[in-house]
């Protein structure tokens, strides 16, 4: 098995995933960034790469994780293959209203596979935003399920809307913890 990003205590987590997915909303979330529903709406593309960091106790241990935000603009793709370098996890995240399994096969292609990563250090994220006050701004659109090759991997439905707000605040990382303490175990043993 390669020697994976763990320099010191740290953790290289990708967060990849077709442009407009919610990465970076995800991202500022589980870095426990308050965000109002407004804030959360107004699309920003990243360009290129954006890096939070966090700190979670692993058996004891103090851990710093870097969340490396990867723009899903198909004119980054070039840098994919050096970015993805040395990652010991990976949350594909998705918009749950679009079928988007075929774009999400290609980041795992790219970000798991060179890195022989397993099925415990990969996870799909499919997004919606009804908004905090519960608002749905798509109408209602059904929720698109995995169907090929990704639906085996662990899957969460994460309502960006409700994660909003002072009052959520820590809430993003209580429902993906599991998935991250899988990763560092994994990683760092």
């Amino acid at each position: 098995m390669p020697r994976l990003f763990t320099q010191g205590d740290t953790l290289k987590v990708c967060v990849v995933g077709p442009k407009g997915s919610g990465k970076t909303v995800l991202c500022k979330l589980l870095a426990e960034q308050v965000l109002s529903a407004q804030a959360s709406r107004e699309y920003q593309p990243t360009a290129g790469l954006r890096i939070q960091e966090l700190e979670l106790e692993h058996k004891g241990r103090q851990r710093q994780v870097q969340l490396w935000d990867l723009s899903g603009d198909p004119s980054y793709e070039k840098y994919f293959a050096m970015l993805a370098e040395g990652t010991a996890g990976v949350l594909l995240v998705h918009n749950a209203q679009k079928d988007q399994e075929s774009d999400l096969e290609v980041f795992y292609r790219v970000f798991a596979q060179p890195n022989k990563l397993t099925m415990a250090q990969v996870a799909t994220i499919g997004t919606t935003f009804t908004g905090a006050e519960g608002e749905d701004p798509t109408g209602g659109a059904a929720v698109v399920p995995l169907k090929r090759k990704l639906k085996t991997l662990d899957h969460f439905q994460v309502d960006l809307g409700q994660l909003v707000g002072k009052e959520n605040t820590g809430k993003a990382m209580h429902v993906l913890r599991p998935k991250f303490e899988t990763m560092m175990d994994a990683a760092f043993g």
